[in-house]
């Protein structure tokens, strides 16, 4: 019976020999403890840090370390790996950083994974891989628009070399082009360069329902950006010209247009305040303009009237 037993686990021994063997380097960190010995997956360690590929061997430190936490070979290994896999990263990300000043962006890419491979978890790299993956897209746009540019600039020339050139035919096209042209900036978020190529085209196509979601869209853009920036006379003026081109924009935008008129005009009626005492009629002026912009701003109507009066006394005390 124990000789059956002997056989049996000999046999089970040298099924299982092979595998091992031939799994050693390729063993993942998350396999159960239960299934490779101490020793095995020190040797997967060693292995994964001959072939170079410091993170893997840096987990399987890391699980040892967790198995035997008092063992002092295991701390140094993870010691020294951890200084090795910074040291690289700070070496890649130095080198990615070059490229991109050089815009170089497939070596800079390159040198991105890089870090990634030594730590999947770098704040930096990912950022900057995300960067490089919106320049590549604009790089895109920017070359497809120049296309169109080139395209227009190839028809004007054979217009100009064709002794009978068809007028209705070429300004068909050159509206077009100022059509797609104007899609195109708009799609790369440049919306000033989309509402003046679109203006053009429109300018022979009044109609072009499509040409006039682009253009009332654009306005809406630039109006958020003037906003943010603090400058809300245009910011109401693109809303203004958006609404105009666009009547469903009319209820959408009708909250947001009274509070920017609300913002400037009480902005006209603070820098009425602070000239007053130096310049009256400059106070009056910006009062005037406060009252224009919002009918409703009672305080200014108060000080433009105040300021009214002590002009009218102004004069009849200092003849001219």
């Amino acid at each position: 019976m124990k000789r059956q037993k002997i056989i049996v686990i000999s046999i089970a021994l040298a099924l299982l020999s092979p595998a091992c063997t031939t799994t050693r380097t390729s063993m993942k960190a998350d396999t159960p403890v239960d299934f490779i010995s101490i020793e095995q997956r020190k040797e997967v360690a060693n292995a994964l840090f001959k072939q170079h590929d410091y993170h893997a061997s840096l987990l399987q430190w890391k699980i040892l370390h967790a198995i035997q936490p008092k063992n002092p070979e295991y701390k140094n290994r993870i010691r020294v790996l951890e200084a090795l896999i910074k040291r690289r990263s700070k070496i890649y990300l130095r080198n990615a950083q070059n490229a991109l000043e050089d815009n170089d962006l497939k070596t800079a890419e390159w040198e991105l994974q890089k870090v990634l491979a030594l730590n999947p978890e770098n704040a930096k790299a990912t950022k900057q891989l995300k960067h490089i993956e919106a320049l590549k897209a604009q790089r895109k746009q920017a070359r497809k628009t120049q296309r169109l540019i080139n395209k227009r600039k190839q028809a004007e020339k054979l217009a100009e070399k064709t002794e009978i050139p068809n007028e209705s035919n070429k300004s068909d096209e050159q509206s077009q082009f100022y059509l797609e042209l104007g899609i195109e900036l708009f799609n790369k978020k440049d919306w000033r360069g989309s509402i003046r190529e679109t203006k053009k085209y429109l300018s022979t196509h009044p109609n072009d329902k499509n040409a006039i979601k682009y253009l009332s869209a654009a306005h809406i853009e630039v109006s958020k950006i003037f906003e943010e920036r603090g400058h809300l006379e245009p910011a109401i003026q693109h809303l203004e010209d958006a609404i105009s081109l666009d009547k469903s924009y009319q209820q959408k935008y009708k909250a947001k247009l009274i509070h920017l008129k609300q913002k400037l005009s009480a902005s006209y009626y603070i820098d009425g305040i602070k000239v007053y005492r130096d310049n009256i009629d400059q106070a009056i002026s910006y009062w005037h303009r406060a009252i224009e912009i919002n009918p409703q701003n009672e305080k200014a109507k108060i000080r433009l009237r105040k300021a009214e009066k002590m002009k009218q006394k102004l004069n009849k005390i200092q003849p001219d």
